[in-house]
């Protein structure tokens, strides 16, 4: 095997690691998303909302979502920033498509949460599963195991 094959696999191999890594937190935020249909509705009070541009390094712009808010459970107050299960580091396409979702939730505006009734910290204002990081980590594990397996072959 030259230098250039275990260079290949090796690039493989943190693929596919990466990609089962991201795999198993979409699988943890997809439980979560299951339980969350027993979990109880409070009310939040929205602190903060920001959306933060990134520029790829093909030119592209996204526009990421951050939505901070308050709220209290048996007297006990709560900080959360969680918009949907799997939703921690969405990007949308389109700033006016991030504006949307921010516009749901104006600042100091009531709205409604989700928390889990055993661990209150954890909440959610949208009671949804967003499947990008899922998909990320299938794609991700599929093409690192072929390159992996086609280094290790030659």
């Amino acid at each position: 095997m030259n230098d250039n094959l275990i260079c290949l696999g090796g690039f493989g191999l943190i693929f596919l690691l990466v990609g089962i890594f991201v795999a198993w937190r979409a699988i943890k935020d997809w439980r979560k998303y299951r339980e969350s249909e027993s979990w109880t509705t409070g009310t939040a009070k929205i602190t903060n909302t920001a959306i933060t541009s990134h520029r790829g390094n093909k030119g592209g712009t996204s526009y990421q979502v951050h939505i901070s808010y308050t709220y209290q459970v048996l007297g006990q107050s709560f900080q959360g920033n969680q918009l949907s299960f799997g939703s921690e580091g969405t990007h949308y396409g389109t700033r006016q498509e991030a504006e949307k979702i921010i516009a749901r939730y104006p600042e100091d505006d009531q709205a409604s949460i989700y928390y889990d009734p055993n661990d209150p910290s954890q909440a959610v204002l949208e009671r949804k599963y967003d499947s990008t990081s899922a998909i990320l980590g299938i794609v991700f594990s599929v093409i690192g195991a072929g390159i992996f397996i086609y280094a290790y072959l030659q």
